[in-house]
């Protein structure tokens, strides 16, 4: 089991563009791991959403 990285609120904002395998730039999704009232709140990355449509493995490169 890998340990997910936690990213700040300031740094899942700066993570949420990135690039697919495919060429293409696509968006990151975080989701809150941090309880509500919790501060700072920290964030995981969940899934991600590349902008091609065609059928085939869409992964982040970084």
């Amino acid at each position: 089991m890998t340990a997910e990285f936690r990213y700040t609120r300031e740094e899942a904002e700066r993570d949420r563009i990135g690039w697919c395998r495919c060429g293409l730039s696509g968006r990151q999704r975080h989701r809150r791991v941090t309880a509500t009232g919790v501060e700072p709140p920290l964030f995981v990355r969940s899934d991600w959403v590349c902008r091609g449509t065609w059928p085939g493995e869409h992964l982040r490169r970084n």
